[in-house]
């Protein structure tokens, strides 16, 4: 859901080192933000995904040593994206991930 804040992070089992998001876009801008919960996460790193419903990747990010980022891009309102966060080498750390229109 648009304007949502996801929280995920690798419990230290065998789930998988993804975590997938869908958002159907609102307006043609998207903004897709990644922080760290914890402020000691220095040695937390993510990376994010995002792509198209045709799977197809239209941007990508990371959030490196316990620093947010996010990107901006533009897309085509009332269409699907999916959002995976590659958690692999976080940790148990956990993220905050939204996606706003």
């Amino acid at each position: 859901t648009a304007g949502t804040t996801y929280i995920g992070n690798d419990n230290g089992n065998d789930d998988s080192r993804y975590d997938y998001f869908s958002v159907t876009a609102s307006s043609n801008t998207m903004t897709v933000s990644l922080s760290h919960v914890s402020a000691l996460a220095s040695a937390s790193d993510f990376y994010v995904t995002v792509y198209d419903s045709s799977g197809n990747t239209i941007d990508s990010f990371d959030a490196l040593d316990g620093v947010s980022n996010e990107i901006e891009r533009w897309v085509t309102s009332g269409a699907s994206y999916y959002i995976r966060v590659d958690h692999a080498y976080a940790g148990e750390y956990k993220y905050k991930v939204t996606a706003t229109f």
